[in-house]
């Protein structure tokens, strides 16, 4: 199995406030240098056609395994996931990368659910990282080869407006927790009401005492967390901000353009405990 700390280190997300000048060239789209995870756990399978196409790379990626085994040869790694833009073949296509190795895309199907998605993170210069698992066998003729992708479901791959430029650490998952306030800040959420519903905020401070509030950056205030659910969060903002690190969670937009609300889901000391450690999960 995969060790999640591993993908802790993989899914280091780069400053999204900026824009980007998206994933050019020729052959097939090659892996940007950072990666998104997705926030939620992986809830369903994609399956990597069998191709004749990718021996050499599957010779390489099973270099040294027994291959000649009855049963063949498996092991579990991680996948990086690149929007496609420029394939005249398909709009939605997706590029799937392994230990630097191009392995073939997403089938159309697949791809297409996430596109909405998969460009919002292209336009951030972002993979999405998935754990994969490989299988090979030598035939008479050929390495029969099959890489299985574990995906987040639809809505949890990516976010919709941008991360934080200045390094910033996730907030470890936990409850639901509808914001207060939201309702006399909502005018800088509606552009995303009608693109998405996941919305990264940073949760810091209100100064002058007034609580833990949540924003889209700095300076654009979006609602304040209840206060008996920010006394059990705020130690782990502080622990974020004494490695000087930006304390980002998932926002959660439901609702429509008449009526929404937004909430944020986040873990605190009573599902993490005191002694949580931040990871630095992007930014610079």
């Amino acid at each position: 199995m995969l060790n999640s700390s591993a993908l802790i280190e993989r899914r280091n997300a780069v400053g999204l406030f900026s824009k980007s000048s998206g994933n050019r060239g020729s052959g097939p789209a090659r892996p940007y240098p950072k990666s998104f995870a997705g926030w939620e756990a992986p809830s369903t399978f994609a399956t990597v056609d069998d191709s004749m196409e990718f021996q050499a790379e599957f010779e390489a990626l099973f270099a040294g395994r027994n291959v000649e085994d009855i049963n063949g040869a498996e092991f579990d790694d991680w996948a990086y996931l690149v929007r496609e833009r420029n394939n005249p073949d398909d709009y939605a296509a997706v590029c799937i990368w392994i230990q630097g190795h191009f392995i073939g895309r997403l089938d159309r199907a697949t791809a297409g659910k996430y596109v909405v998605e998969m460009n919002g993170l292209d336009a951030q210069e972002l993979n999405l990282v998935v754990p994969a698992h490989l299988w090979a066998q030598r035939t008479k003729t050929r390495l029969a080869n099959r890489v299985t992708l574990s995906l987040p479901p639809v809505g949890g791959v990516g976010p919709v407006n941008f991360f934080p430029k200045k390094a910033f650490t996730i907030l470890p998952p936990g409850d639901e927790i509808l914001l207060e306030d939201f309702e006399n800040n909502v005018e800088p959420l509606r552009p995303f009401i009608s693109t998405g519903k996941t919305v990264p905020v940073a949760l810091m401070m209100i100064e002058d005492g007034g609580g833990l509030g949540a924003y889209l950056d700095k300076k654009t205030y979006v609602g304040r967390v209840p206060t008996e659910k920010a006394e059990l969060i705020v130690p782990l903002v502080r622990t974020a901000v004494a490695h000087k690190l930006i304390p980002v969670a998932r926002g959660m937009l439901t609702g429509s353009n008449i009526r929404n609300d937004l909430s944020i889901v986040s873990g605190d000391t009573s599902t993490v405990g005191s002694h949580w450690t931040p990871t630095h999960d992007g930014g610079k």
